[in-house]
């Protein structure tokens, strides 16, 4: 389970005329839980179980959005964020969609 949050500053850059996505970069937080972890061999029996934790780290991140379609009043898009650790060990790369009105 993971909880967190991100802050990032973000410049609209402009690459063509039509097409000018959000690029910017910041920090994140986050907490993690891992819990009810183990190891099973091919056919499926337990090997190892490995212990809960929990880790928070502190991260670089870059992440750019940009809008891929209008409908209307709706504008569809897409998100991207990459996360490097600074503490902890854990990088993320996240992808999402976002549905604006």
């Amino acid at each position: 389970t993971t909880s967190g949050a991100t802050m990032a500053w973000q410049y609209r850059w402009r690459i063509t005329r039509a097409w000018k996505p959000w690029i910017g970069g910041g920090l994140g937080l986050a907490h993690d839980r891992f819990r009810a972890r183990h190891l099973v061999d091919r056919d499926g029996f337990l090997v190892r179980r490995y212990p809960d934790r929990t880790e928070d780290t502190v991260s670089v991140v870059v992440n750019t959005s940009t809008e891929l379609a209008r409908v209307g009043a709706w504008e569809i898009g897409l998100h991207v964020q990459y996360g490097v650790p600074v503490t902890g060990s854990l990088s993320r790369l996240s992808v999402g969609v976002m549905v604006l009105y």
